[in-house]
């Protein structure tokens, strides 16, 4: 395990629990910053970056993306962050994420809306000076598939079957690219909210240029709901996602080849 000039982690651990392992890559990032994966596709994009201002949209209940990057420009660069968040169902107050952005610095904008987040993206990079970078809806960055590989690629790889829990399908493009498992080791991509299993295996193979063994598990949920309880774990679990991904994997486990990694995201 090492630490770099960042804060990240590269080696994070794999843990063996009930007779799965698991990569706990939500210990990426040192605190005070957020247990997030994505955290390192942040700090890449940054380091490439020239702006001085950065906006992200963000989320109002549960994504730790404005978080994330406040605490990338607090701590490791002069840049200032610009965090859009969106009000809906009657919120009128920051998330307990966006008050932890604030906390580092950042600037938040409050965006009430009904529409969809891309057209929110829109009207928040027309907010930001001249000159600023915004980051992509939902952090889709080429530098998160790419971090993510670099990762992946010093993680043991003799496990018959990867779980990822997924949203964008993003982070699961990198584990995919960097893992480099042997011909019959299967992917089982599951997903957070209900979407085109095609879409997903195509975006993944587009980004990680992987074509094998990628099996998408679609429960049907709908976006922004989330799972509470489920099997026990030694670590926290987000119910937008892992907790999802992890009840599946525990009720199908006899089916799965073994040995089993499920990657921890701390989405």
């Amino acid at each position: 395990m090492r630490v770099d000039n960042w804060g990240l982690v590269h080696g994070t651990p794999v843990e063996e629990y009930g007779g799965v392992w698991y990569k706990r890559e939500d210990l990426c990032a040192p605190e005070p910053g957020p247990s997030l994966a994505k955290y390192r596709g942040i700090v890449l994009r940054l380091q490439r970056s020239n702006e001085s201002v950065v906006g992200v949209l963000d989320g109002h209940a549960h994504t730790k993306n404005g978080w994330a990057v406040a605490f990338a420009c607090s701590h490791y660069t002069d840049k200032k962050c610009l965090d859009f968040y969106v009000l809906r169902k009657g919120n009128t107050q920051p998330g307990p994420y966006q008050e932890r952005a604030r906390l580092l610095g950042a600037q938040l904008y409050p965006l009430p809306t009904s529409d969809r987040f891309v057209v929110v993206w829109y009207r928040a990079r027309k907010m930001l000076p001249k000159n600023s970078l915004m980051l992509p809806n939902a952090l889709k960055l080429e530098e998160t598939v790419e971090a993510e590989a670099k990762e992946a690629a010093i993680t043991p790889r003799d496990f018959a079957t990867v779980v990822v829990p997924t949203g964008t399908a993003t982070l699961a493009s990198g584990v995919v690219r960097g893992f480099r498992c042997g011909p019959r080791t299967q992917f089982v991509l599951h997903l957070g909210y209900s979407r085109s299993e095609g879409e997903v295996v195509r975006y993944v193979r587009k980004m990680s240029g992987v074509e094998r063994n990628l099996a998408v598990v679609d429960e049907n949920f709908p976006s922004g709901s989330k799972v509470e309880g489920g099997p026990p774990t030694p670590f926290p679990l987000n119910p937008w996602y892992e907790r999802k991904a992890h009840n599946w994997m525990m009720a199908n486990l006899k089916q799965l080849k073994k040995p089993v990694l499920f990657w921890v995201l701390g989405s």
